[in-house]
C-alpha cells in the first residue's frame, strides 16, 4: 500500500469544505463515520451505508423514531445513563424514504454533577443514532464520548501548537520564529 501525503493547504481546503457540506467523495468502505447533529442529515447516513460503511451520529432530541424493537437496558448501562435503546425507522413519514434502513436510537442522559466525564454544569440528553445493531448500547454511548476526545485534542493542536507554524505558498507547514524562539527556550532549559 502506498503512502498518500497531504499538504497543510489541502488540509486546510478539506476542513473547511467538510464544514459547509460533507463531500461524498470523502466517503469510504468499511469505515465507522462517528458525527456530530450537525452532520445528521438522512441522504448523508444513507450515502455512508452505500459506501459499506457504518455511522454513530448524535441527532437532534426531537428526532421521530417509529419503533419496532425496544431493547432491555442491563445495569451497566443504567449506570451510563442510557435511558432508552430502540429500533425502528428514523424521521418523519415523508422522510423515511431518505434513510429506508432500520436503525438505532440509544439515549443517554447526561448529569455532569454524577458523572465527571461530563461537560457544563446542566444535566442534557444525547440522542445517538446508529446503524450497528449487534453492538453494546454502552459501545456506541462510548464511541460518541470519546469522538469528544478527539475533538478536544484537535482543538488544543489548533489554538496552541499551530500557532508556531504557517502555511507557505507550496502549502506545506514551516516554523514561524515564534516556534523557532519557543524551541531555544525550551530547549535551554536545563534540569536541577
Amino acid at each position: 500500500m502506498a503512502l498518500r501525503f497531504i499538504t497543510a493547504r489541502r488540509l486546510l481546503d478539506l476542513a473547511a469544505t467538510v464544514r459547509k457540506r460533507f463531500p461524498d467523495s470523502l466517503l469510504e468502505a468499511e469505515r465507522l463515520y462517528v458525527l456530530d447533529r450537525g452532520y445528521a442529515k438522512f441522504t448523508l447516513l444513507q450515502k455512508i451505508l452505500e459506501a459499506h460503511s457504518s455511522f454513530v451520529c448524535r441527532v437532534r432530541n426531537n428526532s421521530v423514531l417509529t419503533v419496532t424493537e425496544a431493547r432491555a437496558l442491563d445495569a451497566e448501562a443504567q449506570h451510563m445513563g442510557i435511558v432508552r435503546d430502540q429500533v425502528g425507522r428514523l424521521g418523519c413519514k415523508s422522510k423515511q424514504d431518505e434513510l429506508p434502513a432500520l436503525i438505532r436510537l440509544v439515549q443517554v442522559d447526561v448529569d455532569p454533577r454524577t458523572q465527571p466525564h461530563a461537560r457544563g454544569l446542566e444535566p442534557y440528553t444525547l440522542l445517538i443514532a446508529t446503524d450497528l445493531l449487534d453492538v453494546a448500547a454502552t459501545v456506541i454511548a462510548l464511541l460518541y464520548r470519546y469522538r469528544w476526545h478527539v475533538e478536544l485534542f484537535f482543538r488544543f493542536f489548533k489554538h496552541s501548537i499551530l500557532k508556531f507554524f504557517q502555511v507557505d505558498n507550496a502549502g506545506m507547514l514551516r516554523r514561524t520564529s515564534s516556534a523557532r524562539s519557543f524551541k531555544a527556550g525550551v530547549g535551554s532549559r536545563r534540569p536541577n
